[in-house]
C-alpha cells in the first residue's frame, strides 16, 4: 500500500501549536457572469445583474473585509483575478501595504483552465502572475486556479513560474509536497468547505448563524485534535462580493472571536503555511 494511504504521521507547527488558522478571501473579476445569477440568464452572454453582484466586493466589500480583519488583527490570503490589477488598482496595492498575501486567481474567475489548452493556461498563469509583480512589486508564491478547477498541467505551470502553493486539491486535512518538474509546490488541501461562504451559505441559502455552526464543529473536532496531539489546519474561505455583504459579517467575527478565545492557535497566511512546510520537509 501507497504511504499516502497509511495513517498520518504527526504533524507540527510553530511553537507547538495545536492548530493553524487562516483567512483566505477571493477578490474577483468575471467577464461574463459572477457565481450569483437570476434564472433566465443565457450562458455564454454578459449578465448585467451577476456582473454588478461581483462589483460589489470592489465597491463595498473589500472595504468592510480590511476593517474587519483590522477589528481582529488578522493577516489574510487574497486570491486576486489578474484583471483586478488593471481594474483597481489602488485596492490592490492597499491590499499589500495592509501585509495581506496576494495570490494567483486566474485572470477572470469565469474562465477555467483546460487540459485542451496549455498554452492558453500558461498565458494566463504568465499574465496574472505578472500583473500582480509589477503592481506590488513582489513576485506571488500561490496559485488557486477558478473555482479550483485545474488541468493535468497547472502545476507543471506553477513550477516554471515559480509559485510554491497550490490550492486546488481536496484529499487531505494537512498540507503536504508534490513535485512538478524538479520543483516542490505544497499542496494546501480543501479543509475548508464547511466554512466556504458560497458552499455554506450563498448557494444553499443558508442563514447566516448556520454559517458559524458549521465553522465551529469543524474547528472544535480538528482543535481536539490537536490537544491529542495531532495537530491540524482550520481555514475559512470567503468572497468580498459574498462575505463582505453587512449580512454575513457578524458570523464572521463571532468565528474570529470564538478562534481568538482558544490557547495554542498558529495564525498564518497561505505563503506563511507553505514556507514552514518547506522548511520542516527540508
Amino acid at each position: 500500500m501507497s504511504e499516502t494511504y497509511q495513517r498520518p504521521q504527526p504533524f507540527d507547527w510553530p511553537d507547538g501549536a495545536r492548530i493553524c488558522f487562516t483567512v483566505t478571501y477571493a477578490f474577483e473579476a468575471f467577464k461574463y457572469a459572477s457565481q450569483i445569477k437570476l434564472e433566465g440568464a443565457k450562458p455564454g452572454t454578459e449578465d448585467h445583474f451577476s456582473l454588478s453582484y461581483g462589483e460589489y466586493g470592489a465597491k463595498a466589500g473589500i472595504w468592510r473585509t480590511f476593517d474587519l480583519l483590522d477589528e481582529f488583527g488578522l493577516k489574510a490570503t487574497f486570491d486576486i483575478s489578474g484583471a483586478t490589477c488593471e481594474l483597481y488598482p489602488h485596492i490592490i496595492k492597499e491590499m499589500h501595504q495592509r501585509g495581506h498575501e496576494v495570490a494567483g486567481h486566474g485572470w477572470v474567475n469565469d474562465y477555467f483552465a483546460d487540459d485542451g489548452d496549455p498554452e492558453g493556461e500558461f498565458r494566463v498563469m504568465k499574465e496574472t502572475t505578472e500583473a500582480i509583480e509589477n503592481l506590488i512589486g513582489e513576485r506571488p508564491v500561490g496559485w488557486a486556479s477558478p473555482a479550483n478547477l485545474r488541468s493535468d498541467n497547472t502545476l507543471n505551470f506553477q513550477a516554471r513560474l515559480g509559485l510554491t502553493w497550490n490550492a486546488d486539491d481536496a484529499s487531505g486535512d494537512l498540507p503536504f509536497i508534490q513535485e512538478a518538474e524538479g520543483k516542490r509546490i505544497v499542496i494546501l488541501p480543501k479543509v475548508n468547505l464547511p466554512s466556504n461562504d458560497l458552499v455554506v451559505y450563498a448557494f444553499p441559502k443558508n442563514p447566516p448563524g448556520m454559517f458559524f455552526d458549521f465553522f465551529k464543529d469543524t474547528f472544535d473536532l480538528l482543535y481536539e485534535e490537536g490537544e491529542k496531539g495531532s495537530p491540524k489546519w482550520a481555514e475559512v474561505v470567503l468572497h468580498t462580493h459574498v462575505a463582505g455583504r453587512p449580512t454575513l459579517v457578524p458570523a464572521l467575527r463571532r468565528i474570529f472571536d470564538y478562534v481568538q478565545g482558544h490557547e495554542g492557535v498558529h495564525y498564518a497566511r497561505r505563503r506563511d503555511v507553505a514556507q514552514w512546510v518547506l522548511e520542516r520537509d527540508a
